[in-house]
């Protein structure tokens, strides 16, 4: 969330025919409706060029929202696609660390990447995970169950999750951006 604001509009000035300053609605609706891109990544992309036009437009770098004109896309449905119980036990059986803490996390209390790598062990306890800051900057309690207890209880201090090369704890972008990457070496490529 934090990212991809500002690749948006990167992206769109190397690709845009005069940058991303100086181009016109129906070009910028072109770069935004690529083939391939669902209909939530459409809508995402032209909120973040929005957003970044009337900044601009309101910091006085340009004079003109080209996107004022283009109408919001749609969502499209959504469709959770949850895993497979045997998926899920694949994956716990077979992940190295970070992936196997990570997905312990993920499974056991429906935590998001940003989340798991926030979370300290301090932030766990036999009765609940607490999560300092999750989505909307809001705290909550999760109830703990029993296999992510029993996987977390005898971790050391600190940082749940850490680099797989000793490099400290990980991030949640380092997180999102390799996971697909690790399920696929587990032969998910979905």
């Amino acid at each position: 969330s934090i990212h991809d604001p500002r690749r948006v509009p990167i992206h769109a000035d190397h690709h845009l025919p005069r940058g991303r300053d100086d181009d016109w609605p129906h070009e910028i609706s072109a770069n935004i409706h690529r083939p391939g891109l669902s209909a939530w990544t459409v809508h995402t992309y032209h909120s973040h060029l929005s957003g970044f036009y009337r900044w601009a437009v309101a910091e006085g770098a340009i004079s003109y929202d080209p996107t004022a004109e283009l109408p919001i896309p749609p969502t499209g449905p959504s469709r959770p696609k949850p895993l497979e119980a045997h998926e899920v036990r694949y994956i716990l059986d077979h992940s190295p660390e970070p992936w196997l803490t990570a997905a312990v996390l993920a499974v056991g209390a429906g935590l998001r990447a940003s989340e798991i790598a926030e979370l300290d062990r301090a932030d766990v306890t036999e009765s609940y995970v607490h999560v300092r800051e999750g989505k909307g900057g809001k705290a909550r309690l999760i109830e703990t169950c029993a296999t992510l207890w029993a996987h977390v209880r005898s971790l050391p201090p600190g940082p749940l999750v850490r680099h797989p090369h000793g490099h400290g704890p990980v991030s949640g972008h380092y997180l999102s951006c390799r996971q697909q990457t690790h399920w696929r070496a587990l032969g998910l490529p979905h």
